[in-house]
């Protein structure tokens, strides 16, 4: 594995998908009322979060994400060999963030995410291939699955599933097939951007296998939230805040669909 000695004048392009990774990490954030997680109401099921500790570490990782993708743009090797390049910025970022959230976890999983589809659009700009979902899919694919693979077989029986791995082997498919039509529908309607947010995140809590509420809570509570995610579609802000309520009572948090939202956000500015 090697760096590419030719510079084909892709930095700036990398500092550009880091910012648009940034901005989606602090979308995320200011989306309100979102149950159960840190936002402009609330910290949710979190007395170690808030949102100034969110923009704390989405500005700590920027820089990060410019260097993924500068990796998937001039590391020449195999794609095993470029996502442990990946895997070790990524470390490099976890370090960086727990550093300055004294060790709260703010965007571990973000990093996995982020980092793999910042790669992913490095190494469509090394092929001059079009920056599309279908691309970025491909190519992170071809980043995660020997690797993936192996790790998931592993995890078997574990109380929280595959997580992040799991989603990054469909190839994102709650993204792909759920999320971004919501948030496309959602903008063709004209809906306000917070509502389009907010919409997009129920409709992932909907299906998506949370790893966070497992961790914290069992499979019970995790298709309560889902079928409580179907009755929020619609529904006003008052409800959103009774359900807020609820989950922190029960310390509710599904902390795996706003990692999915906040990269559906990423990849919805990236490609549309």
């Amino acid at each position: 594995m090697k760096v590419q000695e030719i510079s084909y004048g892709y930095e700036k392009e990398c500092e550009e998908v880091a910012n648009l990774a940034y901005q989606a990490l602090l979308e995320e954030v200011y989306t309100t009322v979102k149950p159960g997680l840190v936002d402009l109401y609330s910290n949710g099921a979190h007395q170690d979060m808030d949102v100034r500790l969110f923009e704390v570490s989405a500005s700590t990782l920027r820089p990060y994400f410019s260097k993924m993708a500068f990796a998937g743009a001039h590391v020449i090797g195999p794609y095993e060999d470029i996502f442990r390049e990946i895997r070790k910025w990524g470390m490099l970022a976890e370090q960086a963030m727990y550093g300055q959230t004294k060790g709260v976890n703010t965007h571990k999983g973000l990093i996995f995410s982020l980092g793999i589809f910042c790669a992913a659009y490095g190494l469509c700009l090394r092929q001059q291939r079009p920056i599309s979902l279908e691309n970025l899919i491909k190519e992170e694919q071809k980043l995660v699955r020997l690797t993936l693979e192996k790790e998931v077989a592993k995890l078997a029986g574990n109380k929280r599933g595959a997580g992040a791995r799991g989603e990054a082997l469909s190839g994102y498919r709650s993204v792909t097939e759920v999320a971004m039509p919501q948030m496309v529908r959602a903008l063709a309607l004209g809906k306000d951007w917070n509502r389009v947010k907010q919409e997009t995140l129920f409709s992932l809590m909907a299906v998506v296998e949370d790893a966070n509420i497992l961790a914290r809570c069992n499979r019970e509570t995790l298709l309560e939230v889902r079928e409580l995610a179907l009755s929020l579609q619609g529904a006003d802000m008052s409800k959103c805040k009774e359900v807020d309520r609820y989950f922190i009572q029960r310390n509710i948090s599904p902390g795996g669909s706003a990692d999915l939202l906040a990269l559906t956000i990423f990849i919805h500015s990236i490609v549309c």
